[in-house]
């Protein structure tokens, strides 16, 4: 997190929002937390690198890890699907 705070860098982002979604053990809430702040940084990812196919590809990834670790919301699904597919245009 220190080479977020030194400058905003893609890649940064993209590790970071990676790491958050695999951290396991805590209690629920805190992993909630955690995969909550995994989509922050792949949101942070896209609109640094708005033409970068792997930060879309992150932000994808956020939304389903959050669609079934934590809301089964069909928007949120919808919303990994668009992402997925930007990554791929």
């Amino acid at each position: 997190e220190s080479g977020l705070r030194q400058s905003a860098n893609i890649r940064s982002y993209i590790e970071l929002s990676k790491l958050l979604r695999i951290i396991h053990g805590g209690s629920a809430e805190e992993q909630a937390a955690l995969r909550r702040e995994s989509l922050v940084h792949a949101k942070a990812s896209v609109q640094l690198g708005f033409s970068d196919p792997e930060a879309w590809l992150g932000l994808g990834n956020a939304y389903v890890t959050i669609y079934f670790q934590l809301t089964r919301a069909p928007a949120d699904l919808e919303r990994a699907l668009q992402a997925y597919a930007r990554a791929e245009a």
